[in-house]
């Protein structure tokens, strides 16, 4: 037997079916399993699995604050800081958000946390409009231009005296979209995260996407 994950969530929502006033929330999320190794982002916490490949490990793939300000089109502006699991689909959530357990084997190989900051605009009640900056995949802003000295200088991959700590941390951007119709039993979302130039790094992924939901009957 083994632990997958055991999670935990301290947070609060912004109430975002007001308009009268900006209102505001959080999520810190810890967790602790063997699919720590899937949500490890190059420095923070990485040790465990990048240094001592630890079977089980703990992390918190969500930590940001929301600010929702309603009088911004017909669904409000929310604006999200922090580190978030990445924008497309639905299948990279932890396991109170997952529909089905098998989502989750999207760790391996799919983006799954952005550090920066990201808006989501409702031009109107069926129509969503997302964009935002991030530090690439898996990836802490502070690595951006971090090096360290190179212990083999005449390497011919790394000739000089130092390397960068991670080349794909660097600014990035994603960009999506989500059209509702049909009273929400059809909705198509389009996603382009993390884009960059694709330097070689970490995780240093782009992924681009589209998902069609349609909803057949009330069963």
């Amino acid at each position: 037997m083994q632990l997958d994950q055991l999670v935990l969530y301290l947070e609060r929502q912004p109430d975002t079916v007001q308009e009268d006033h900006v209102d505001w929330g959080f999520r810190l999320s810890g967790i602790y399993g063997e699919n720590y190794r899937y949500t490890t982002a190059y420095g923070i916490a990485s040790y465990q699995l990048l240094k001592q490949n630890d079977v089980n490990g703990y992390d918190f793939p969500m930590v940001y604050g929301d600010l929702f300000i309603p009088q911004i089109g017909e669904g409000g502006l929310m604006l999200r800081l922090g580190r978030f699991i990445s924008l497309p689909d639905i299948e990279a959530q932890l396991a109170p958000n997952n529909y089905m357990y098998s989502h989750s084997m999207t760790y391996a190989f799919d983006n799954y946390t952005n550090e920066g900051l990201q808006g989501t605009w409702g031009v109107t009640k069926n129509f969503f409009l997302q964009l935002g900056v991030v530090s690439g995949t898996e990836a802490p802003p502070w690595h951006m231009n971090a090096t360290e000295v190179n212990p083999d200088p005449g390497n011919p991959l790394y000739p000089g005296t130092t390397f960068k700590k991670d080349p794909g941390s660097m600014p990035s951007v994603t960009g999506c979209f989500r059209q509702n119709w049909n009273d929400g039993w059809d909705n198509i979302n389009g996603c382009a995260d993390a884009i960059n130039s694709g330097e070689w790094g970490y995780n240093n992924l782009q992924w681009y996407g589209l998902t069609a939901y349609h909803r057949f009957n009330d069963q």
